[in-house]
């Protein structure tokens, strides 16, 4: 309950994530492997006004892998946000050193290759 006195006016809790979810699809072989992945994150609308937070649009993005087996070497390529969808993590703003409230959107299209080695 909202306590004036005390300086609370809002009724919501703060830095309270929105419903986030992902899922995944892989194909493997013995030496090689395929997989889609996508995320999604539902809309932040319940924020603590006292706390100056600011409500999120939710976002969706999708990504894609691909691997190699070679014995103990293991070799992944993929690409995260494949769309470069343009989209802000709930409470991006609250995180160090962005505590000016800026909001920071988080990175567009990725592409990566991983090398691993088991031992």
């Amino acid at each position: 309950n909202p306590a004036p006195a005390l300086g609370i006016f809002n009724t919501h809790l703060p830095e309270m994530a929105p419903l986030k979810g992902h899922a995944s699809l892989r194909y493997g072989r013995r030496l090689w492997f395929a997989e889609v992945e996508g995320l999604a994150a539902n809309a932040q609308r319940r924020v603590d006004l006292d706390l100056q937070e600011l409500p999120t649009p939710g976002y969706a993005t999708a990504n894609i892998r691909a691997g190699i087996h070679a014995g103990r070497v293991t070799v992944t390529a993929g690409i995260e946000n494949l769309f470069d969808r343009y989209y802000l993590d709930h409470l991006s703003f609250q995180r160090d050193p962005y505590r000016s409230g800026t909001r920071v959107p988080e990175p567009g299209r990725t592409v990566f290759l991983n090398l691993g080695y088991s031992f």
